[in-house]
């Protein structure tokens, strides 16, 4: 570690009265396991030629990834780019300290206050970091630390639904990333007799996260119903993938993307989550409850989100959550 930029940040830190400590010996880093809070990574030429800064960089990851104890941070010296950080560690969130607020942008960044999220992307390729948050700090929380099941069969309950809900939780990417119509009003565009009615929030849980004690997280409950068959009728939770709208700000101003990369996003994010879910660990903690990610091109007229809700809708495989 650099000592200059280590002294500055410390006395950034003490400024706010953030807590911190520093370990003398390089090799503590592997010890994430028995860490909690922020770990801060001040990545230089010299350190990139160490082995070691992977593999300990790794450590604290899984710990993150696996139990969510640890939140890593680098800060990249004077002379280091993105594309010199090693691939496996390239999705962690990271400032430059070419940057004047790079100090601030982390006082707040462990302090959970806003940041602007040109100066807090994730480095290197956005999309995995995306993903990841997407599946630690939302659907882990809304699907594996609540009792959504009951939840949603008081719901149905008490809003006299009888054709039960799916239990399975439809995530949609907009090819285009619009998401300035309502989900339900873009399938009703192109249904025809078929139609999808919203039935109300479902208020799952609450969650301290990111600085805002008491956090609430809801879910969408949809009912679809058939005017030519009304007995085929089912309730069913579905979202815009909310990462949308961090690509679509990218585009509009602080990464300046192109509109091709931006209409390749959806393809890369659903291999990404493909990826992060096949693993055993996540397979295990999201076995309860179905997540199925699908990609709707709204740049194609012929193309209608309610053929692609219905197929996961009424897929065979799925269970269904009954009321009481």
């Amino acid at each position: 570690m650099d000592e200059d930029c280590r002294v500055e940040m410390a006395r950034e830190l003490d400024e706010h009265h953030i807590p911190h400590e520093y370990p003398t010996d390089r090799s503590m880093l592997a010890d994430g396991d028995n860490r909690k809070g922020w770990i801060i990574v001040i990545v230089s030429k010299e350190s990139l030629k160490l082995g070691v800064l992977s593999f300990n960089l790794m450590k604290c990851l899984t710990v993150d990834v696996d139990e969510g104890q640890l939140r890593v941070l680098l800060v990249l010296r004077s002379g280091v780019n993105i594309s010199d950080v090693p691939m496996c560690i390239r999705w962690v969130t990271c400032f430059s300290a070419d940057e004047n607020s790079y100090k601030n942008c982390i006082v707040k960044t462990v302090s959970g206050a806003p940041v602007d999220i040109g100066k807090a992307l994730p480095a290197g390729d956005v999309i995995p970091g995306l993903c990841w948050a997407y599946v630690l700090n939302y659907l882990k929380i809304v699907l594996t630390t609540s009792n959504i099941y009951q939840t949603i069969q008081a719901h149905l309950t008490s809003n006299d639904l009888n054709c039960g809900c799916i239990r399975k939780l439809i995530v949609v990417w907009v090819k285009s990333c619009d998401m300035d119509s309502t989900l339900d009003f873009v399938a009703n565009k192109s249904g025809g007799r078929r139609k999808i009615t919203n039935s109300g929030q479902v208020k799952v849980t609450t969650n301290s996260l990111g600085g805002q004690i008491g956090r609430p997280f809801d879910l969408q409950m949809f009912r679809y119903t058939d005017e030519l068959n009304p007995g085929n009728q089912r309730c069913f939770i579905a979202e815009y993938c909310t990462p949308m709208q961090c690509v679509q700000t990218m585009e509009k101003g602080y990464a300046g993307i192109s509109l091709a990369t931006k209409l390749g996003m959806g393809q890369s994010f659903k291999e990404k989550f493909k990826d992060i879910m096949s693993r055993r660990k996540m397979m295990k903690l999201f076995s309860n409850f179905k997540v199925s990610f699908v990609i709707f091109d709204d740049t194609n007229p012929r193309n209608r989100l309610m053929d692609l809700l219905e197929q996961e809708i009424f897929e065979r495989e799925c269970d269904v959550i009954t009321r009481n």
